[in-house]
């Protein structure tokens, strides 16, 4: 993984102004992404060490929530480490992260990823 393009994709992405600003939001979403998760070992792997951090909630009975769940534990995420978003902000940071994952990890790792989630989180990670 490029550390420094997946952070430009997703400063650009998700409209960012700084990279504080991105390594708030990748963080929030990958400790949400790592209790939704059954196992992210080869996932943190590949990650920046702070941002594999993020993982550790993962194999500990992953919980089975929805996507719109998913982006609202983003939020809340994101409201403890930087300012309070909006849903829709919520969204879209949580869409640019998993966006710039599904294009900066290997092909394998990123099918261990989706393999884990339900059809329904494609709409999370598929642009356009």
């Amino acid at each position: 993984m490029d550390d420094e393009q997946f952070f430009a994709d997703v400063e650009s992405r998700a409209d960012l102004d700084s990279r504080e600003q991105v390594v708030a939001v990748a963080e929030s979403v990958l400790d949400v992404l790592g209790e939704r998760l059954d196992t992210t070992d080869a996932l943190a792997d590949e990650l920046p060490e702070n941002l594999a951090a993020a993982l550790d909630g993962a194999g500990q009975e992953a919980a089975g929530f929805t996507p719109e769940e998913f982006v609202d534990w983003v939020r809340e995420a994101e409201r403890e480490k930087t300012t309070d978003v909006d849903v829709d902000r919520a969204r879209l940071h949580t869409q640019a992260v998993l966006e710039s994952l599904a294009q900066s990890v290997e092909g394998t790792t990123w099918n261990d990823v989706r393999g884990q989630l339900p059809d329904e989180y494609e709409r999370l990670y598929r642009a356009g």
